[in-house]
């Protein structure tokens, strides 16, 4: 039996962090979306379109694009790494449209990668400063799909709880 994570099962982790992603904004009001309360806390205006950015990048590379398929320029100004968070709540999408472009961009992804042939996963990622972490492009999407979004939806959980929001099922 491999241990190698089959494809249906990245796919299944994916999906389960989309949904996650619902549940942690459902009960938060849009104007609450760029709130910070406490140092170094990632608002849902910046994990949502940070995200939506970070699918949409492994979307790009599994066409053969460059930068980010389905996201607003704003949001790649806004929420790419290593951006200031800003309390401003007009520098990130409206609530409605955050979570639209993510749910499409996420199953972009999702189908890209579900179609890709394991030849063009093996294929060397096509940005050299990140080889060493992603020596391929399949490397890239497990990693988009089975770890960064938990990572960030962490950090959301942690907002929620600072901002007055209890746990969520």
């Amino acid at each position: 039996m491999s241990t190698i994570p089959t494809r249906q099962q990245v796919l299944g982790t994916f999906a389960m962090t989309m949904d996650q992603a619902k549940k942690l904004v459902a009960d938060v009001p849009d104007d609450r979306f760029a709130e910070l309360p406490f140092e170094g806390a990632k608002h849902p205006g910046w994990v949502l379109g940070h995200l939506c950015c970070g699918a949409g990048m492994g979307a790009a590379f599994l066409a053969g694009e460059e930068g980010v398929a389905g996201c607003p320029d704003a949001w790649v100004t806004a929420c790419m790494p290593g951006t200031q968070l800003a309390a401003d709540r007009s520098a990130y999408g409206a609530k409605a449209d955050l979570l639209t472009h993510f749910e499409r961009v996420h199953g972009l992804l999702a189908d890209r990668y579900g179609a890709a042939s394991d030849d063009l996963l093996a294929t060397e990622f096509p940005n050299p400063e990140y080889r060493s972490f992603f020596p391929t492009l399949g490397d890239a999407c497990f990693y988009l799909m089975a770890y960064h979004e938990g990572y960030h939806l962490g950090q959301l959980s942690a907002w929620r709880r600072a901002a007055g929001f209890g746990p969520v099922d």
